[in-house]
């Protein structure tokens, strides 16, 4: 046996390792069809999600509940602990997006997932400021090509922060030229 066929005959695929309750395949009418055979990983709340070609997707037994490009989603995370998957995204008002996994280790999903998100950001820097938070200036890109720069805090901050949040996106822009 090759090495190809015992790696394809030893590992499940992301059919296999969805839902067990015989839908395991009903998400995927609801996706566009270019990622209709996008990976996905299926949780304990009975939704799945899945990391199309532009964005990703939440999806549940009704459609999809949730979605976002990939420059939109400002990091994701999973919790071994808990099997905590989490998304935040770049716009502070949609909700954050928290579910288990039913996978006890979907390193793979996550490999996708992160290397989708990190292919949008064209520079990025983090300065830490005096409360003990995190402030980070970013340019990203979008699906269409255009660029576009943001700025976010993580942890403690003050509005003394928005001088080194300017001072930040000021550096980011410049070292691209894009000017101010």
């Amino acid at each position: 046996m090759s090495w190809f066929k015992a790696r394809r005959l030893g590992s499940k695929s992301y059919k296999e390792n969805l839902r067990k309750d015989g839908a395991a395949e009903l998400f995927r009418q609801f996706l566009p069809g270019h990622d209709k055979g996008a990976p996905a990983m299926a949780t304990e709340e009975g939704k799945t999600v899945v990391a199309g070609k532009h964005a990703l997707w939440i999806v549940g037994d009704e459609g999809i509940e949730s979605s976002g490009l990939w420059h939109e989603v400002q990091y994701c995370s999973w919790q071994a602990q808990d099997r905590r998957f989490h998304v935040s995204w770049i716009d502070q008002n949609a909700p954050v997006v928290a579910l288990h996994t039913k996978s006890e280790n979907p390193k793979r999903f996550m490999s996708i997932v992160t290397n989708r998100v990190d292919k949008t950001i064209v520079l990025s820097r983090s300065k830490d400021n005096k409360a003990g938070g995190t402030i980070t200036a970013s340019v990203r890109r979008r699906a269409d090509g255009q660029l576009f720069s943001l700025v976010f805090a993580r942890g403690e901050s003050s509005p003394q922060d928005e001088l080194l949040a300017a001072e930040l996106e000021r550096s980011v822009r410049g070292e691209l030229g894009l000017g101010a």
